[in-house]
């Protein structure tokens, strides 16, 4: 896929977050996926579901996410930064 239908499905990601669509993650997210956030730091696919779902844990927001994608364009890492004072 280009590099353009990764951004489209990132932007997707957002969206179907906030509508707590889970079918759009159960379709897009590795086996092997992981995430990190300073409170979350190692989280594997089950865990991010447990602790990150929507209503799941506490409602941080972030500030920076990066988002990494395999060769199928499934999403296999997030990394999430937050809390830093740059001023």
């Amino acid at each position: 896929m280009a590099a353009g239908d990764r951004v489209r499905i990132a932007r997707e990601s957002y969206e179907a977050f906030a509508a707590a669509d889970r079918g759009f993650f159960v379709e897009h997210l590795a086996e092997d996926f992981s995430f990190s956030s300073p409170p979350d730091p190692k989280l594997d696919r089950e865990g991010w579901f447990e602790r990150c779902w929507p209503g799941a844990g506490g409602d941080q927001e972030f500030e920076f996410e990066v988002l990494t994608f395999d060769d199928e364009d499934r999403i296999v890492r997030t990394e999430v930064y937050f809390g830093w004072n740059l001023t």
